[in-house]
Parts: structure tokens; C-alpha cells; sequence
């Protein structure tokens, strides 16, 4: 096992990694922007270094900055959590360079997850069901007409690169032209290349997600699944554990792909494979989570399993052990994200002081925070201020927790979506698998 982690991220992933260190005997580092410096990760390391001024390029997202710091309080692995470089090959590469253990995937499987086509061209060469859609970049709107033709509108325009978040919907035969230039255009100012793909679109889609680890000598293991219950502009708001409204059957067969998936990219680590359901209960491969994922919480809650931990000694070259386990035995577990933006002004951010806080407690409920009263949410970064866990023994019942203990939260100075996610939970679809987001999948 290691002895010291650099934990390059901030905020609730850093905490969160923190707390796994401490119990396993690890000693922690964190690099901290001028920002926050009176953050929690920070007070709570062993170590914490200041790594430069608030905006991300200049900390957070500064490759050498990171890795400095991790020289200078000798390190010797670090954690990428998840956000800012947790995704980029490079910064795998280097610290890997560094002589630092990077605690994630290998940059050859960042480099290939990078890629829409190559992740698309080794899934199906696994037999896997992929989204229908060209397997060539399209590279003008002639070639994009002729791949739409032959799917059928509606289509999506995506980038090549996984990671932009350039998405374009094709309606109408009209916009497609309009639409493949605007992703083009998009995408050479982030990368430099115009090279798009055209998928089908699906809507509306159930995304289930399939949590998975695999150690360097090819063993993996399912270690939970979960649904995500509703989405809005590239965030995922609510999820459930185990995923509903699907059978043993399709469950281990999704299982099943998770693992192929994972043995054809020659995944290593903690990793999230993620597969659409459409309305006619069809399912299709969708794209890799190689970053530590926000809902982990539901597999610790419904499992007893450390993930954080499970990262760690994956990293550190042990084997995967108990490859087999029923997961669909309770509790059943529900998870909301709280973001501080104002759903009454279109999910304006809404960063500031916060002057009072309550958070919430009691049997079945788990809450992984960063804010304390007079904690200032800076605005320079990702607004997500807390996860709300609730488990019990059905559905109903973890649903009535999650709304007692969103319904006990109280964050004073900032406006949250707190409101927001207590109307969506009372909706009387939701859990049916016909309440779902703005159309971004």
C-alpha cells in the first residue's frame, strides 16, 4: 500500500478521498488554490500546499503545478479524483514519468476512452451493442447527409473527442448542414481538428450504469449498478441502486458486457461503463467513466465495499478478490447531487457565504459535504456542494428518506436546488422510468 497521496482535485471528492486515506493508515497531501485555503480538504490533510491562484489553469488544472507538489512533500502516488486532469492522458503519462503512482487507469486505456471511434470499433469487435451510427469521422455535411439518410432523423453530431461537450441534435434534413458545421467549428476551437461522428439519436433513453474493477492481471469484478433517474444539462441530478424496472436476466446480461468491456479495452481500476435502454427495452453500449464517479456512495452504502480503497490497492498492484456476489439483494439506495445554482433563474450559479448549514442525519442517510457555516463556495468551480444518500429496504422507503433528509437540509446565504430535486422526487413518475432530463444523452 501506498504511503503518501497527492489528492489532485478539491472540494467533496478530496474530502471524500481523505477520509478512505486516514483509515487505511495513508498519509494525505492537498494542493489548494489561493482560494481555498480555509477549505476543509485542506485543514484535514496531513499536508496542504498552495499550488497558485483560483482559476483552474493556474492550479487545479496545471499539470506541473500538480506534480511539483507532489515532488516537493515526496509522494509517492497521487489521486486524480474526479474533474480538472482526472481524464487526460498526459497527465496520467507524467506523473506516471514522475516516478508517482497514478491511482486510475493506464494512459493507454485515457487515451482510448478519448476517443469516440476507437472505443466504438473495440466494443463492437466484442459483440457488444453499440448506438447505431458511423463507425468513420464525418468531415463535411455531404458525407453527414448520407450517414443520416441512412439511420433516419433524428441524429446526433458529437466530436470525436469524448471528453468536449459539443453535442449537436439533427431534427431536420434542413439543419444538417447548420448543425455538423457548428459542431465542427466547436470542436476546432478546443482541439484543433474538426473531426465529428453521427450517431442515432435515442430518446428517451434510461442511462444504467455498471461499476466495475479490474487489477493488472486481467480479473474483473461487478461490484454494483445503478440508474440515473433524472439529468438536465449534462448533469446527473438522481440516481437508484440497483437499477430499476429491469430483470435478472437483463441485469447479469449487462453484467455480462460491463465485463467484456472491460477485458477488450484492458481496463485497470475503479471504472463506470454506461449503457442507454431505449423504449423498446433495447440496450447499447454508450461510453466509459474512467474518473472516480460522484454516485460511488450507492455502491459503499449497498455493498460495505470502499471504493476509494478498492482504487487504491488496484493501483498498487493487488488482485481482485470475490469475483461473484448477488447485488440485488437490499437495501435499495437512492442518491441526489446539490448544486449551489438557482433553478428560478435558469440554474444560474450561485456561489457566496454560507451563513448558517444543517445537515441532514438519521438511520439510512449518508450526506459527503464540504461546507461548514462561513464557508464561502468560490465561483470559480464546479458548483456541486453535496451528496445526499438514502438506502432501505425498497424503493418506497429509501424514497422517503431521501425526501425526509432533503426536506431537513438547510444551506443559508446561497440559492441550491434543494426545492428542485424535492418536486422532481414527488413526481409521480418518478422511479417509473418515465421521468427523465432535458434531452443531452
Amino acid at each position: 500500500m501506498f504511503k503518501k497521496v497527492l489528492i489532485a482535485t478539491r472540494g467533496v471528492p478530496a474530502l471524500r478521498i481523505i477520509r478512505s486515506c486516514r483509515e487505511l493508515g495513508v498519509k494525505t497531501v492537498v494542493p489548494y488554490s489561493e482560494e481555498d485555503r480555509d477549505s476543509l480538504p485542506a485543514m484535514l490533510a496531513d499536508e496542504a500546499i498552495c499550488i497558485g491562484p483560483a482559476p483552474p489553469p493556474d492550479s487545479y488544472a496545471n499539470l506541473s503545478r500538480l506534480l511539483s507538489a507532489a515532488e516537493v512533500t515526496r509522494c509517492d502516488s497521487l489521486h486524480p479524483g474526479w474533474g480538472f486532469l482526472a481524464s487526460e492522458p498526459e497527465f496520467a503519462d507524467a506523473t506516471i514519468a514522475s516516478g508517482i503512482n497514478f491511482i486510475g487507469p493506464s494512459p493507454d486505456c485515457l487515451r482510448m476512452f478519448a476517443d469516440r471511434l476507437e472505443v466504438r470499433a473495440t466494443i463492437k469487435g466484442a459483440e457488444i451493442p453499440v448506438i447505431p451510427g458511423a463507425d468513420y469521422p464525418i468531415v463535411n455535411p455531404a458525407s453527414a447527409a448520407k450517414v443520416c439518410d441512412e439511420l433516419g432523423l433524428p441524429c446526433v453530431v458529437k466530436p470525436v473527442a469524448t471528453r468536449l461537450p459539443c453535442t449537436r441534435i439533427i431534427r431536420k434534413e434542413k439543419d444538417i448542414e447548420y448543425q455538423v458545421r457548428m459542431c465542427q467549428a466547436e470542436t476546432r476551437v478546443r482541439t484543433g481538428s474538426e473531426q465529428v461522428v453521427i450517431e442515432k439519436f435515442l430518446s428517451p433513453v434510461r442511462p444504467i450504469e455498471i461499476q466495475i474493477v479490474a487489477d493488472t492481471q486481467g480479473n474483473i469484478r461487478v461490484i454494483n449498478d445503478w440508474e440515473i433517474l433524472l439529468y438536465f444539462r449534462g448533469k446527473n441530478f438522481l440516481a437508484v441502486s440497483p437499477a430499476l424496472n429491469i430483470d435478472k436476466k437483463e441485469r447479469e446480461q449487462l453484467f455480462s458486457w460491463a465485463k467484456e468491456a472491460g477485458k477488450a479495452t484492458k481496463i485497470t481500476g475503479c471504472v463506470t461503463v454506461e449503457f442507454l435502454i431505449d423504449q423498446e427495452a433495447r440496450a447499447y453500449f454508450s461510453r466509459f467513466y474512467p474518473e472516480l464517479s460522484v454516485f460511488h456512495p450507492l455502491t459503499e452504502v449497498r455493498t460495505g465495499i470502499d471504493v476509494i480503497e478498492e482504487q487504491m490497492k488496484v493501483a498498487s498492484g493487488e488482485r481482485v478478490v470475490s469475483f461473484e456476489r448477488d447485488v440485488t439483494l437490499p437495501p435499495i439506495a437512492l442518491a441526489t447531487q446539490i448544486f449551489a445554482e438557482d433553478p428560478d433563474a435558469d440554474f444560474e450559479p450561485s456561489p457566496g457565504l454560507v451563513n448558517d448549514l444543517w445537515l441532514p442525519s438519521g438511520p439510512g442517510v449518508r450526506v459527503d459535504s464540504h461546507l461548514f457555516p462561513g464557508y464561502t463556495v468560490p465561483p470559480d468551480y464546479d458548483l456541486h456542494i453535496a451528496t445526499v444518500i438514502a438506502s432501505g429496504a425498497d424503493f418506497e422507503s429509501a424514497k422517503r428518506r431521501l425526501l425526509r433528509a432533503l426536506t431537513e437540509t438547510r444551506i443559508n446565504g446561497i440559492a441550491t436546488n434543494l426545492d428542485f430535486l424535492i418536486t422532481a422526487i414527488k413526481h409521480p413518475n418518478f422511479g417509473t422510468g418515465k421521468i427523465f432530463g432535458q434531452e443531452d444523452y
